[in-house]
């Protein structure tokens, strides 16, 4: 990209997908054989206030679906996972996504079961 002179910005994705994608690749050789996690995601209620405690980062466009039910979000709560990514971040090849243990869609899926439980 640099010697075709491409953009400071140009240059900075590709190096955040290839730091991504080595994290990746470090993480597939140290959790080889795993196929699945237990997260532990609590919903705490303090008064009025209601906390949704997940052991992952939370990409914010995911928990920006629940704004409206007067939710905070608790990142690094019970455990750590790495990142849990939305689907266009990985799409995009962000690092946050290229670096997650986490398949494509899986974000969309814990924010949809922890919004079945908070509704009810």
């Amino acid at each position: 990209i640099k010697a075709e002179n491409g953009s400071a910005l140009q240059v900075r994705e590709k190096k955040a997908y290839l730091e991504g994608a080595n994290a990746d690749l470090m993480y597939a050789k140290n959790y080889q054989g795993v196929k699945a996690y237990t997260l532990d995601c609590r919903i705490i209620n303090i008064g009025e206030t209601r906390i949704c405690c997940v052991p992952v980062e939370l990409y914010s466009e995911l928990s920006n679906v629940m704004k409206s039910e007067d939710l905070l979000f608790s990142s690094y709560a019970n455990g750590y996972y790495l990142y849990l990514a939305d689907i266009k971040a990985h799409e995009e090849h962000n690092y946050e996504a290229c670096s997650s243990p986490f398949a494509k869609g899986e974000g969309e899926k814990l924010v949809e079961m922890l919004h079945e439980r908070i509704v009810l």
